[in-house]
């Protein structure tokens, strides 16, 4: 699922809502995922900084680890990589301690790390999220449920592999992007990351 048709959902989801309650968290945090889907990573931050008081004022350690998964895109999209970093890596040690949900996985915030790092080439830190993240994703059989997504993902952890030096391991990756392709000609991916900025400076 893209990120526009899960907006979408979550749009329609709140709208459903309706007279059920609908936490402050929940609405700051989806009023942060509009913003940025807009690429208005300013009042993105705004939003889901306010989020995550209040996920901690209403001991919502879902919300709040939600929240810093939002800081950490929107920052690094605004290339405030530092902060970017920080975010995530508090949402990572959040969520390690609470349960996925059907909206949040712990394998989301190591890859989008990885993705940070990659477009900052820091290739030896992408590839440790990368490390991190495979395992979680085949826990949750990505390879059978979403293939070219997987391979999609694939792709990136090939190319800092490469760049890191580590060519024979990037090959062994290569064969299973290939594999996985031939192996689904008429799938499509279920999910399309959106990179991050790689003309930062500094």
């Amino acid at each position: 699922m893209n990120k526009c048709n899960k907006l979408i959902i979550s749009v329609l989801a709140l709208g459903l809502a309706g007279c059920l309650t609908v936490s402050p968290q929940q609405r700051l945090n989806h009023a942060g995922n509009v913003s940025y889907a807009n690429g208005n990573y300013k009042t993105a931050i705004e939003d889901y900084h306010l989020a995550v008081v209040k996920a901690r004022e209403n001991n919502d350690k879902q919300y709040e680890a939600i929240a810093m998964y939002g800081l950490g895109r929107a920052y690094g999209n605004t290339c405030m990589y530092s902060k970017s970093v920080k975010w995530f890596l508090n949402s990572i040690a959040l969520r390690k301690s609470i349960p996925d949900t059907d909206i949040a996985y712990l394998s989301q915030n190591h890859l989008e790390l990885a993705r940070l790092h990659k477009a900052h080439n820091k290739n030896s830190k992408a590839n440790e999220q990368f490390e991190m993240a495979i395992p979680l994703l085949d826990a949750l059989n990505m390879q059978e449920n979403d293939p070219i997504s997987y391979a999609y993902m694939l792709k990136g952890y090939s190319s800092t592999l490469e760049k890191a030096g580590n060519i024979e391991k990037a090959k062994e990756i290569k064969s299973l992007i290939k594999k996985l392709r031939e192996n689904n000609p008429n799938k499509r991916a279920g999910f399309v990351s959106f990179p991050y900025p790689t003309n930062c400076s500094g």
